[in-house]
């Protein structure tokens, strides 16, 4: 079977809107994790001024 461009979008567009949904779970599970310690936004804010 050959990859047409239209397959090879949709595929690109799924899985790109998989990794999305990976990526929240992860952090969602990061975050409640953390929350047993501290507020999860508080927790977030940290994460991110440690990336800078």
């Amino acid at each position: 079977r050959q990859a047409t461009p239209e397959n090879l979008s949709s595929f690109s567009q799924r899985s790109q809107e998989a990794m999305s949904i990976l990526l929240q779970s992860i952090r969602d599970e990061f975050l409640m994790h953390i929350g047993h310690m501290d507020s999860p936004a508080n927790a977030w804010k940290q994460l991110e001024t440690m990336h800078e």
